[in-house]
């Protein structure tokens, strides 16, 4: 009676690397299919706050870890802000054109802006909310934030301040939309694949705005 050799543990390992190979072949074939849209513009013009949207309407979107760890980053931007807002309250040159001089301040929220504009990068913003509520609030601060193309404050200063008590929290986790009205610098290129309906996909590249990162692109 004739017998068929069984296949050898080394042919299976053979086909099972064959099969993975040809997967990863295929993979790549598909991606290299997907056309790419390339966001291009000067640096803060908005192709980061894009990609945000589009990622999260048509993408990966944003997990609650991911999310949790750009609190860090979040607060860093807020911190910035704060401390460029105080220190144009306290500028001769911003005070001039708004129509006052620091005689304007009550004395506690003159304190406050003292408080903020000399306080360390690294003291947490859970520290400074009275301070920043107080100054945020004033009638005359809010006129020198009226003039904040005199001097560099992001997009989104209004809204986190608005809501430093809440953002300052140890606990706070931010939302979707908080992560799309920080701005951050963008260092190299970022991307992610689209998806949209009848299974059409795009692949949107955002890289940064300065010359020296659109170089790496």
């Amino acid at each position: 009676m004739a017998c068929c050799p069984g296949r050898l543990p080394q042919d299976e390992q053979e086909v099972h690397a064959s099969t993975s190979i040809n997967r990863i072949l295929v993979s790549e074939r598909a991606k290299a299919r997907i056309p790419q849209c390339l966001l291009l513009g000067t640096g803060e013009s908005g192709k980061s706050t894009i990609f945000k949207q589009m990622r999260m309407l048509h993408g990966a979107g944003y997990s609650e870890a991911q999310l949790t760890e750009a609190r860090v980053m979040i607060r860093a931007a807020i911190r910035k802000d704060v401390a460029a807002l105080a220190e144009a309250a306290r500028s001769r040159r911003i005070l001039d054109q708004v129509g006052v001089d620091n005689a304007a301040y009550p004395s506690n929220v003159q304190a406050a802006i003292d408080t903020i504009a000399a306080s360390a990068d690294d003291v947490p913003l859970e520290q400074l909310v009275d301070q920043i509520e107080l100054m945020w609030a004033d009638p005359t601060v809010r006129k020198v934030y009226d003039l904040r193309h005199l001097y560099q404050l992001s997009d989104g200063a209004h809204y986190f301040l608005d809501k430093i008590g809440i953002a300052a929290k140890g606990d706070w986790v931010p939302n979707t939309e908080d992560l799309i009205r920080t701005r951050v610098r963008t260092n190299g290129a970022v991307d992610q694949v689209l998806n949209f309906r009848n299974n059409e996909q795009l692949r949107m590249v955002d890289v940064g705005g300065q010359r020296s990162e659109r170089r790496k692109w």
